[in-house]
């Protein structure tokens, strides 16, 4: 019995945290696809803005009816991440304009697309 335990519980460690992984995957994709999906169907721009780094990992969306110029926080979407997943800091410099807090974000406009930024 204690070998069976000695064997299992090591695999049963691996496949919770690949399961966490893949849930916080699952959910930031889902996630990504509903900001874009309100920037459609209302007629607005949204901005998932990121949290970066081991802990404080996590997101947030903001929506704009002025094409950008002020931003209010979207009511359902805002998540920390399970605590093995985390999106690295990488000396990230935001170019947006009328985003200045330094975060990482992806902006979409009232078309679906991407908000392209230069230098970004």
């Amino acid at each position: 019995m204690g070998l069976i335990v000695l064997v299992s519980v090591p695999n049963f460690i691996a496949y919770y945290h690949s399961n966490k992984v893949k849930t916080s995957l699952r959910t930031l994709n889902t996630d990504l696809r509903a900001a874009r999906q309100r920037a459609v169907t209302r007629n607005s721009f949204t901005r998932m803005t990121f949290r970066t780094g081991v802990g404080a990992a996590g997101y947030r969306v903001f929506e704009s009816f002025d094409r950008g110029a002020t931003w209010s926080a979207a009511p359902y979407i805002s998540r920390q991440l399970e605590d093995p997943v985390y999106f690295h800091t990488t000396g990230f410099t935001d170019t947006a304009p009328a985003t200045p807090d330094t975060a990482p974000d992806i902006i979409f406009r009232n078309d679906g697309a991407v908000e392209d930024h230069p230098g970004g």
